[in-house]
């Protein structure tokens, strides 16, 4: 009755898991919180579970991360795996969430895009387990678990890495000392990146500028490829990508103007290596949030009846967010660039460097940050 009134309100006459790219098994390609007592679980070989993806596979970034941690709990524990594909069709979220609660999924994984109808059904599905990747419910729940991942820290060392590669003279920057960010929306989520961006980048020159622009949208490559020509036009020769698929056109940009990338929740150098090496060869590094690690691992807890409700936030310490160490970031970035960074890392570990966040924060003194250092 209630999936019925949902469609309903939202005007939907019919509505099946297939409008929303859903498929029986995952595409190719966190730590328990102590608020609440862990749940029991069904073996593994019994456990089914639905990752509901707000956007579309295929970003090489959030989303295939997201992915990834599912496609290997499929294959190591057994579950059996559904992802379910929204196409960026908000009408369409409510009644997805739904339609897989009603069906009996013991565990369904989605992002904050989703939060609004955990809030308003957790209580009327006791025996399924949510979990919110990204996001945090506004209530409390016995039912459902949130990750959270401290992306201003791992931001900081992207910082860092790209005003130190702006001002070194390297091939393709400029005598500017400018930095672009590309972020999905104007939000916490996406502000916490660019704060910790900033203060990382005038740590290592105060003189560092900082352009910041929004997509508004995370499949719009070209609207991002847009905005990063406007700032590279403001002199900005590192470009940070924060916008899921509209960041493949920052990319794109970037490589055409010949200037180098900091890349986003996944290894982008190593995932456009074989289909898009250009690519690869102009990303220095990548703010790493291991979303597909965090979700394996809360499935894994679930399979094991060790899934607690409430938030987990995953820092550097916890391994939910890093800076990509791999042969692009060794060829481009100076050794003694690297040996700082993870100097910074350590500091960051013990609590010498305090780095910002836009999360819980006043918004207009986030955005008074941000806009002190535009060029």
């Amino acid at each position: 009755m209630k999936k019925f009134l949902a469609i309903i309100m939202a005007g939907m006459l019919t509505f099946s898991l297939a409008a929303c790219g859903g498929s029986t098994q995952p595409a190719a390609s966190a730590a328990p919180a102590a608020s609440q007592a862990a749940s029991a679980a069904p073996a593994a070989s019994n456990i089914k579970v639905a990752l509901l993806i707000s956007g579309n596979l295929g970003d090489m970034s959030f989303n295939d991360s997201a992915n990834s941690g599912v496609v290997r709990a499929a294959a190591e524990l057994g579950v059996e795996v559904r992802v379910i594909e929204c196409n960026s069709d908000a009408s369409k979220y409510e009644p997805t969430l739904l339609d897989c609660s009603d069906e009996g999924y013991d565990l369904i994984i989605m992002a904050t895009n989703f939060i609004e109808f955990v809030d308003k059904y957790a209580n009327d599905y006791p025996d399924t387990r949510y979990v919110v990747f990204d996001g945090e419910t506004e209530g409390t729940y016995d039912n459902v678990s949130c990750i959270l991942y401290k992306a201003n820290e791992a931001s900081f060392l992207g910082g860092y890495v790209a005003a130190e590669l702006t001002k070194s003279g390297a091939e393709g920057t400029n005598p500017e000392k400018v930095i672009g960010f590309l972020g999905g929306m104007d939000i916490p989520g996406i502000n916490d990146f660019l704060v910790g961006y900033i203060q990382g980048a005038l740590y290592a020159d105060p003189e560092t500028k900082v352009a910041s622009v929004y997509s508004n949208s995370f499949s719009d490559s070209a609207k991002g490829k847009e905005l990063t020509i406007s700032m590279i036009g403001q002199g900005a020769d590192v470009n940070f990508n924060v916008a899921g698929g509209a960041g493949t056109g920052l990319i794109e940009a970037s490589v055409e103007a010949g200037v180098k990338v900091v890349g986003v929740d996944s290894d982008q150098a190593l995932r456009f290596e074989a289909t898009k090496p250009e690519f690869s060869a102009h990303i220095a590094t990548s703010v790493l949030k291991n979303v597909g690690d965090s979700l394996y691992r809360a499935i894994d807890l679930f399979s094991k009846g060790e899934l607690a409700s409430g938030t987990d936030f995953l820092g550097i310490a916890e391994g939910g967010v890093g800076l990509a160490d791999n042969k692009y970031y060794q060829e481009q970035v100076p050794k003694e660039i690297r040996d700082q960074v993870a100097d910074l890392e350590a500091k960051i570990l013990s609590g010498e460097i305090v780095v910002r966040t836009a999360l819980g924060t006043d918004d207009a003194e986030n955005a008074a940050y941000i806009e002190s250092v535009k060029p």
